[in-house]
């Protein structure tokens, strides 16, 4: 496993400064599965690799800590797909840009 390292230049929780309390609550209480399963409930095969007690909260926060963020979302197996779209959502919770989300993802990748 990776280690987080430390990077220079913007992060999320820069790029995304009005994540004000009620946003904050919102992240902290959706699951990405419950909500991905609501979505996208013909997705079966991959709403069983997911982890159910993960929240976009966790997911905001391994991005701005620079850690795997595929250990948050699934228990086994991975899936860009579902990455994408849960990135759409944590778009539309932290009202950032979803270029700055995928570059935060990137900068742990590299």
């Amino acid at each position: 496993m990776k280690q987080p390292v430390q990077k220079i230049g913007k992060n999320i929780a820069n790029l995304a400064p009005e994540l004000d309390w009620p946003r904050k609550i919102l992240a902290q209480k959706t699951r990405i599965k419950n909500w991905y399963l609501n979505t996208y409930p013909t997705d079966k095969n991959t709403i069983k690799d997911m982890d159910g007690n993960a929240t976009f909260l966790d997911l905001f926060e391994t991005l701005n800590n620079y850690r795997n963020i595929y250990y948050v979302i699934f228990k086994r197996n991975t899936d860009s797909l579902v990455r994408e779209r849960c990135f759409a959502k944590l778009v539309e919770i932290t009202k950032s840009k979803y270029g700055d989300i995928y570059e935060q993802w990137l900068q742990y990748t590299n």
